[in-house]
């Protein structure tokens, strides 16, 4: 089975029950066991979307330790450099430091099915090979 990147918005949306994508979400992460990849920048930002309520705070690391998500730090020089590439090569969409390390890990990694609720950034970024992404949530409905 395909490890799928995973994005800020569908955690947000899963961890939200009033987000207008809580149901396409929820079908996605409930509909099977997969490898689960992302970045303390996805985290972070979904931490700061959640700041209202500690529970989901709490329910955020709760749900990436139980689906046993593997998370990359996104801290050496190295991966800075390419994420402020990235950043700077799609500022007309404009891409955000969580986008951009996600788009990097998926260079790294070699997988290009995101879960994502940005249609409109990962229908245009690419990577450094000019790989597409597949956005596992047009599989989806809610």
């Amino acid at each position: 089975m395909t490890p799928w990147l995973v994005d800020t918005g569908p955690v947000v949306a899963y961890l939200d029950p009033d987000d207008p994508m809580h149901e396409r979400a929820s079908a996605a992460f409930d509909s099977e066991s997969r490898t689960l990849w992302t970045t303390m920048p996805v985290i972070t930002e979904a931490m700061y979307l959640l700041r209202t309520s500690p529970a989901a705070c709490a329910n955020l690391v709760g749900f990436l330790r139980d689906c046993r998500a593997n998370i990359e730090a996104f801290s050496s020089f190295e991966e800075l450099d390419r994420v402020v590439a990235l950043m700077a090569k799609y500022r007309d969409l404009p891409m955000d430091f969580a986008d951009a390390s996600v788009v990097a890990l998926a260079e790294r990694l070699e997988i290009y099915d995101v879960l994502t609720t940005d249609e409109r950034g990962f229908r245009v970024f690419r990577t450094a090979r000019n790989k597409w992404f597949h956005l596992v949530l047009d599989g989806f409905s809610g």
